[in-house]
Formats: C-alpha cells, structure tokens, sequence
C-alpha cells in the first residue's frame, strides 16, 4: 500500500523505482527529490526483466521512467506496471515528449509527464500521485470492508428461518431473504419484483395490501396473523409490518414473517389435554354418582319385588291378576341386574382377579348398552355361545373394556347411519380358539360405520389421542383397554376398512390356561 506524505520525513525514506538507461540522468532526478527535503531509496532498472523483478522484490512509492531508452521504453515499461496490479504512481520524464506522445502516455495509464529540462514539477507530481494512491487504496479497503459486511449480513438475513422483506406502497417485494414461496405461483428465484398476489391466495393479498396501506397511513407498525395453505399443509404466520422512513417520508415497508405453526399446534394440544381432564373428572363423578345411585335404587326395587311376592301368594297361580304380578317381578329382577352391573361398574375398590364365565360378563356388559342402542335405533347381533369358558380376570375391568369398544361402535354406526338404517348393526362374537396349543377366548366386537384409517391405527392406543370432539372424549379409553387386556396376559388388535368396517377383537387366555401356565398365582 502506498503511503501518504504531506511532508518529507526524515525517518520514513521516499523509496523510488528509476526506469532509466542513463546513470546521469538518475542522478539529477534523485537530486530534485533530495532537495526538496526527502531520504530516498532508489533502484534503476533498464530492461523489462528487471522491472519486473523489482516490483516483485520490493515495495515502491512510485515510478519515474523515462521514455526512450535502446530496446526499452516508457509505454512498455507501463504495461508492466500495470500487469502487476500494483497501484503506483507512474510518471513518464523524456527529453523531447511532442504533445501527441504525452496524451498517449496517458490514455495508456501513466499519471503525468514532464520535460527533463524542467524539473521542478517532479516531486508536486510524486506528492500528489501519492496522495491519490493512498485515497485509491483507502477507497478499495473500505469497499472490501463493505462487501465483507455486505456478505456477513447477507448470509445472516438469508439464513434466518423468518421471512424477511420490504414492499413499496405498490405492495411489490423491494427486497426479500427467500428465494421461493411454499405456495402462489412464485416458487423459485427471487421475490423481488414481485406483486403480494404473485405469492399469496386473492383474499389473503387483499387483506395482506389492508395491512400494509395501513402502516403507510400511520406510520405505526402492524401485527397480525394468517393462516396458508402450502404444500407441507396449512401453516400459520405471525406477520409484524413497520415503516421505514427516508427523505421524504415513509419510503417502504419492512416485514417480519414467522412461522408459528408449531407453537399453534402446542397451543391446540394443551387445550385438548386440559377438556380431557376436565372430561375425565366428570367421568370420575359420574362414575361416583352412579354409585351412589345405584345403592339408592336398590332398596326401593327390593321394596316393589318384596311386594309383588306377596301379591302372588294372595293370588291363584292361574289367574289372569298372578300374570301382571309376576311380570312386576320380572322387570322388577331386570332392574336390579342393571343396578347391580351399574354398581360393579361404577364401583372404585380395587378388584382381585377371579375365575369369571365369560358370558356373565358379556350378559352383564349388554345390560347396560342394550336402552342406549335401542334408543339410537341399533340393532344387536349377539353371537355367544352358552358353554363359553372362564378366564381369569377382574369381571369390572373386563366389562370396562367391553362398553368402551361398543360405545366407539356405536358411535361410528351414528355418525355414518344417523337415522335407522338395515346396517346399523353392532355384532358382538365370543368363541375359543387354540393358541400355542392352549385354549383362548375371544371377543369380536364389530361396526360396519365409519371404518379407522391406517394412520389413525398407528396412534389409536396412545393417551389423549382420540379424533371426536373434546367434549365427546378423553382420548383415553383404547388406551386404558389396551392396558387393561395386556395386564391380564391378553391382546387387544384392531382390523378396519375405512367406509366398511371395524373389528375389535379382545384375546385372553381361558382360566385352564392361565393356571396352566403361572400355577403359583392361580386362584
């Protein structure tokens, strides 16, 4: 880099690369520049060669060269010059320079001429040459620490997961960090240049252009939040507008565009927990209420079958007043069996597994769905044998499992069938069949509704995962039934259609196998 010298300094010599031929002529230049108060060092070549070693070699201040010299001149000695890159002062000095040959001399590059004769314009001329390298070399650095800063910022905002933009009052991009849009007809290349509908649905430009005319009016910032549908789905922003100002007011826009779809989703999520527990307490007190209900029904239905037992003994086996009372003692004894299946139900002490019939729980189970399936026009296929086997098992438990997968039944059955309809049919199978050489049960419950896609399959077992309405489930029965079969060494699958069907089938092992296989535990 050339330095600066506004005055000679005795301390930092004026280093001077002479290309001349005459030892003599040399001389009276160095003695021009001495005189004016510097220390110079000096060097003279007088071949290409040799210039163009020296301004390997070392560092210059500048050149003086002559112009004619046998084999070598000035314009020559140019070229090299500049071939190095290096930004000198080049200044030609010749004896007889006409006119013509020092306009050349500097179209060529050189940056003065002067006569050999008159001197005295040689060192102004090494000052101010050097003086205009030195603002050359400052300009370059800073240019390089602009585009150093430039790139740092660039690669900064073009990294940045937020959208970052400005629009003019014409809502077209003046500049954006994306180079494509996830949706709109933009999907490559740079935004800039492009109109808010080149990217965004009609509507969503339209309110988007209210936003910003807004800023533009105001001069205050914008925040809002949209919603898009982009290739990956529907995605939403958080959009902050602000102005930027200039000479004459409020030039552009400026623009931040988050993705928030995440934190929304989190949002969504945290909601949907929270009416589940909501939901799950109420089942809570519901269950406690039913309970409770059900010890205060009990004695009354005592009471009334009390009663009907003495009516029938007042009364003639045969007579026509016996019939109606021995019909209120049938539907009397079918209220408490619903009572007490409520109660077992409802009750919240832990239960000790026990060798139970299988058909006593299935019976027990379809007491208390059969008034609601009736009263959603459903109609039962009940394909239980009478010598089905005991399993080894808590009976409420079991029977838990049983209402949730013919409530989810029931449930699809109405919202595919929402009045009475020939398929709306809830089919509950019970059979054995032989597993590893030992004896199972199973229990298929069977829709033909809505069906279960393969996606909701893979998470349908998981808590809280459910796809009714928050105030239509906890997200938690499949789970807790899955938990349930698997405690008691069972299995609980699922097989569906999606528009066709649905089987849930319930495996366990029957009482002779599991006292076959744990002997130590078995009741």
């Amino acid at each position: 880099m050339a330095r600066q010298p506004p005055t000679p300094d005795p301390d930092v010599p004026l280093r001077l690369l002479l290309v001349e031929d005459s030892e003599l002529d040399a001389k009276l230049l160095l003695r021009t520049v001495r005189q004016a108060g510097y220390v110079v060092e000096h060097r003279r070549v007088d071949t290409a060669v040799d210039l163009d070693r020296a301004l390997a070699s070392e560092p210059w201040d500048a050149i003086v060269s002559d112009y004619s010299m046998p084999g070598f001149n000035g314009l020559q000695a140019l070229a090299i010059a500049i071939e190095s890159g290096l930004d000198l002062p080049f200044i030609i000095v010749s004896g007889t320079v006409g006119e013509d040959v020092a306009v050349g001399t500097m179209k060529a590059g050189a940056h003065d001429y002067l006569l050999k004769d008159n001197l005295t314009r040689l060192v102004p001329a090494i000052e101010r040459e050097m003086r205009e390298a030195q603002m050359r070399a400052t300009s370059r650095e800073a240019g390089r620490q602009l585009r150093r800063s430039e790139e740092k910022y660039r690669s900064l905002v073009e990294s940045a997961s937020e959208h970052l933009f400005m629009l003019d009052r014409d809502g077209v991009f003046a500049a954006s960090n994306w180079r494509s849009f996830p949706c709109g007809r933009v999907t490559s290349g740079p935004l800039a240049g492009h109109a808010l509908e080149d990217i965004l649905p009609p509507e969503e430009a339209e309110r988007y252009r209210g936003h910003l005319g807004k800023v533009f009016r105001t001069g205050e910032p914008v925040e809002f939040e949209h919603e898009l549908v982009e290739s990956g789905g529907l995605r939403h922003h958080a959009d902050t507008l602000y102005p930027i100002h200039g000479e004459h007011g409020i030039t552009y826009v400026g623009g931040i565009c988050r993705d928030i779809t995440e934190l929304k989703n989190a949002e969504a999520e945290s909601l949907d927990l929270q009416a589940q527990l909501v939901q799950a307490q109420r089942l809570e007190a519901i269950g406690t209420l039913a309970g409770g209900v059900a010890h205060e029904i009990n004695n009354p239905v005592n009471g009334v079958m009390g009663y009907a037992d003495l009516i029938l003994r007042r009364l003639a086996p045969d007579s026509r007043e016996a019939e109606f009372a021995q019909e209120i003692k049938h539907e009397t004894n079918r209220i408490a069996t619903i009572v007490r299946n409520l109660l077992s139900f409802a009750r919240q002490e832990n239960e000790l597994p026990a060798h139970v019939r299988l058909g006593e729980v299935i019976d027990a189970t379809l007491s208390l769905v059969r008034t609601v399936m009736r009263h959603d026009q459903i109609a039962l296929d009940i394909e239980v044998g009478d010598d089905l086997p005991c399993v080894n098992c808590r009976s409420q438990q079991l029977q838990q499992v049983l209402m949730n997968l013919m409530t989810n039944a029931r449930d699809a059955l109405n919202e595919r069938y929402p009045k009475h309809d020939g398929n709306k049919t809830l089919v509950l199978k019970a059979e054995t069949f032989q597993h590893d050489g030992r004896e199972w049960a199973r229990i298929t419950v069977e829709d033909h509704g809505t069906g279960i896609s393969p996606e909701v399959q893979e998470r349908m077992f998981d808590p809280f995962f459910t796809t009714k309405p928050r105030d239509r489930g906890t997200g938690l029965g499949l789970s807790i039934s899955h938990g349930i079969i698997t405690e008691h060494g069972g299995r609980l699958s699922v097989d569906s259609k999606p528009g066709e069907y649905t089987r849930f089938h319930v495996e366990l092992p029957t009482a002779e196998t599991y006292a076959a296989e744990t002997p130590g535990d078995a009741p």
